[in-house]
């Protein structure tokens, strides 16, 4: 009985491993590359389970299908997406060059292995909203409607609406009209 789910659990993992490679030699090797135009790029991702209205430019990392793109937004070139939680992006929301989008944080272990247990968390954009490049999002965000995201911020909680935020960890700047 041990032995049997010993093996389930070793075949499973290998499973993820594997699938984990084909997604990563596909999508994020062949499908990101240059060669492709957007909307074929938008068609073979909604393809594999992802809800891709809007653009995805070339050369970005994306390790899952848990991604919502709505109408009218684009993820510029070189931005990495995480693969263990929901990142919903609304309508004509801009990301810039080099945005990482991170859903999951490790609580503190002990000192053998200070990264312990993974929590995954969803990150959600609302529409209108722009972040600029070099940009860090990380896991349980929101960011309402129509917030600008300086170049370079961590953004880690909620932004409120139509704010400007900037700076490591990212504050509110100033409100926008």
């Amino acid at each position: 009985m041990e032995n049997r789910i010993f093996k389930r659990l070793i075949r499973s993992s290998y499973l993820q491993g594997l699938r984990q490679y084909w997604w990563n030699l596909f999508v994020n090797g062949f499908l990101m590359s240059y060669l492709f135009p957007v909307g074929f790029r938008r068609v073979i991702l909604n393809f594999t389970g992802a809800n891709i209205k809007g653009a995805i430019h070339g050369h970005c990392t994306i390790l899952t299908s848990k991604l919502q793109l709505a109408k009218g937004s684009f993820i510029n070139r070189n931005c990495f997406i995480d693969n263990n939680a929901q990142i919903t992006i609304g309508r004509n929301c801009s990301i810039g060059y080099n945005v990482t989008l991170i859903t999951t944080n490790h609580s503190i272990g002990c000192s053998e292995k200070r990264g312990g247990v993974g929590s995954p968390s969803p990150i959600e954009i609302q529409d209108g909203c722009w972040i600029g490049a070099n940009s860090t999002i990380l896991p349980g965000t929101i960011i309402k409607k129509g917030c600008v995201i300086a170049a370079g911020s961590v953004v880690k909680g909620t932004c409120k609406t139509n704010r400007l935020y900037a700076g490591v960890p990212a504050k509110e700047i100033k409100q926008l009209n």
